[in-house]
Parts: C-alpha cells; sequence; structure tokens
C-alpha cells in the first residue's frame, strides 16, 4: 500500500538497549556481506520483504539470500547503477520477481546495467517513479527521498534515499550519496532529515561520501558499512571513521564483522548481531589493538591472513605501527596500507 505519511522525531525510548528476550521481533534488518558493494534485506515479521540495493554480481546474493529462507520478496530499490549496488539484482529480480521496483531512473552505459533492465522485462514487475512517496509493507514504512535528477550532478550524487521506519525506530540509507546530494537534500528535503538509530554510511564509507552537516542532522546510535576487505579503494577512509567518531556511536562493517543484523521490536528497541565478533567500539572506531587482539582479530588487518597474524602475536609488543615492518612478510607497503585502513588503535 502507497500512503502520505509524515517523519516523527526518534523518540527517547526507542533509543538502542538490550531486547527482553521474550519480546517479539517485529523487524530483521541484514547488512548482508556482499564483499566490496552493499545489499540490505528488511524481513517483517508479517512475511513482507524489502532490499535494498544488491551488492556486485559476485557477491552471490541469491545464495545468500536462499540460505535464509526468503522465498519473497515485495519491493526493490536501486539506488543508484553501479556494479557494486546493482550487479547481483538481475539475478535477484529473475528469481523472486518483486512485485515493487524502485531505481534512480538514469541509464548506466555498461552490460551490468542491460542485464538489470532485462531481467526487470522478464520478470514483469512494476517500476515506479523514485517520487518523494511512501511505500508500506506490513507495519513498517518505507519512505523513498528523490534523488536530485539535475544536469550535472554525477550517478552518485543521484541515489535514491530510503528512511525506514517501524515504531519508534528509524534508519537511513542514501546509496553512494556525496557532498552534492546532502548539500541539495538539506535544502530541499530538510524535514526529512531527522535523528536516526540507525544509518548506512554513504558510499562505503568514502572520505566523499556523508557529510559533518548530514550526520549534525541525523545523529545515528549505529553505523553500518559495506565494505570488501583489502579493497582497491581503501574504503573505510580515515576521514569518514573520524566523522563517525561521536562518543555515543558504534560503528560495524561488513568487512569485519561479516553479515550485520539487526533485530527490531515492536516498541522499536532494537539490538544488533554481528556474524563475527570482535571490534565494534562505541565512539565510531572499529578498533585492532596490534598489542591484545587475538589472532582473528588481526586479520582484519590488510594482508593479513591465518598464518601473519600468529606472527604478529609471537613478534609482540609493538611500540608503533612501523613496527610491523619487523615480523617477516609484512612490507612497508602493508604497513602503509594498514596506516590507511584506520583500524588500528593509537600506539
Amino acid at each position: 500500500m502507497i500512503v502520505a505519511c509524515q517523519p516523527t522525531p526518534r523518540p527517547p525510548e526507542a533509543s538502542e538497549k538490550p531486547l527482553d528476550d521474550t519480546m517479539t521481533v517485529a523487524l530483521t534488518i541484514h547488512m548482508l556481506d556482499v564483499g566490496q558493494g552493499q545489499a540490505v534485506l528488511f524481513q517483517a515479521a508479517t512475511g513482507e520483504t524489502a532490499l535494498y540495493d544488491g551488492g556486485p554480481r559476485s557477491g552471490r546474493l541469491v545464495e545468500q539470500l536462499q540460505q535464509m529462507g526468503v522465498e519473497q520478496i515485495d519491493l526493490v530499490v536501486a539506488s543508484h547503477p553501479h556494479e557494486d549496488h546493482i550487479g547481483g539484482l538481475p539475478e535477484v529480480i529473475t528469481h523472486y520477481a518483486p512485485r515493487f521496483v524502485i531505481d534512480n531512473t538514469r541509464a548506466h552505459p555498461t552490460q551490468t546495467y542491460e542485464r538489470y533492465l532485462d531481467a526487470l522485462e522478464a520478470a514483469g514487475s512494476q517500476l515506479l517513479d523514485p517520487t518523494a512517496r511512501t511505500i508500506e509493507l506490513g507495519t513498517t514504512a518505507f519512505r523513498v527521498l528523490p534523488p536530485p535528477l539535475r544536469e550535472g550532478f554525477g550517478t552518485n550524487d543521484t541515489s535514491v534515499g530510503l528512511l525506514v521506519q517501524r515504531g519508534g525506530f528509524r534508519m537511513s540509507l542514501f546509496g553512494d550519496a556525496e557532498r552534492r546530494q546532502w548539500d541539495w537534500l538539506l535544502e530541499h528535503h530538510s524535514e526529512a532529515l531527522m535523528p536516526v538509530h540507525v544509518h548506512v554510511a554513504s558510499h562505503h564509507g568514502s572520505r566523499n561520501g556523508d557529510t559533518p552537516e548530514a550526520m549534525a542532522r541525523l545523529q545515528p546510535e549505529t553505523i553500518l558499512i559495506g565494505v570488501g576487505r583489502d579493497n582497491r579503494f581503501g574504503h573505510p577512509h580515515p576521514e569518514a571513521l573520524a566523522l563517525y567518531q561521536q562518543p555515543t556511536t558504534t560503528v560495524y562493517r561488513t568487512d569485519v564483522h561479516g553479515t550485520i543484523r539487526i533485530t527490531v521490536g515492536p516498541n522499536g528497541r532494537y539490538r544488533v548481531h554481528p556474524a563475527q565478533a570482535g571490534n565494534a567500539i562505541a565512539g565510531g572506531f572499529s578498533c585492532v589493538d596490534l598489542n591484545e587482539a587475538p589472532p582473528s582479530e588481526l586479520e582484519a588487518l590488510h594482508g593479513v591472513g591465518p598464518a601473519l597474524a600468529e606472527d604478529i602475536v609471537a613478534a609482540r609488543p609493538f611500540d608503533r605501527l612501523a613496527a610491523l615492518n619487523e615480523v617477516s612478510g609484512i612490507g612497508t607497503a602493508t604497513v602503509e596500507d594498514i596506516r590507511a585502513q584506520g583500524i588500528t588503535c593509537a600506539l
């Protein structure tokens, strides 16, 4: 059902608190580990399902959804037509034939985009324009924030935004929005940029993604970053992690934590369940302590596998990050990549 809906401020009682084990889960959200890309699945307890982006083709999204027991998808939102966001959607659309699909309407000269269009035509899904609208699936509202389809705006800056609300819980997703789009949103849709509980980092935690002004309006408690391990872009950038460093904010990353599941109760309280335990730390940084972290956590460092992680443990203690260069198998270039990765604790 498509209805008009006004946003509401985040109520105090909906802040992150432990859910009562007997409490009914009204909504489950999965930030899926699809490598260097983004895919977020929403499953209502009443059966309705929505998917925001589909990750790269290599993310094996359909296989993941089948393993999770997903039998239908009612709504697919493609934020923008870059491969790391729509590469997995042709297979999803072919397999599930979703009722509704929303994209930013901008053509993209790639085979991935052509495959996406072919899948849409074959599935017969209803393609909705990304106009300001709210789609209600069960008791969860998906408010679409239209992209600024203006001349001169790049593909990232024409991402379809989404505000998800279930009871007192609010979540924001804005694809790869960069400075131009955030400034446009603040000018034209400022009333929608209210405090949220969970925010998906724009552009995979790039320095060109979320802006200080946007974060000041959204004030997220939890930030999710969809990012591939050892990706060639260096995401998330240290500048973005510094932006997220707030005393009340916790960051989870798919390269460190795997798929991140969030359960939301009927009253809006929520709990975060990372597939891999470890490094989520209040204050915004996923911090790996070279002198204290177990080998499993050291493997989150760029270029460090199980064997090197054990060698690092054996070579402790370190008085500076550059001392990693003394570990056989870790060269100067790897140390610099680890420094740029920005997840080691200060020495």
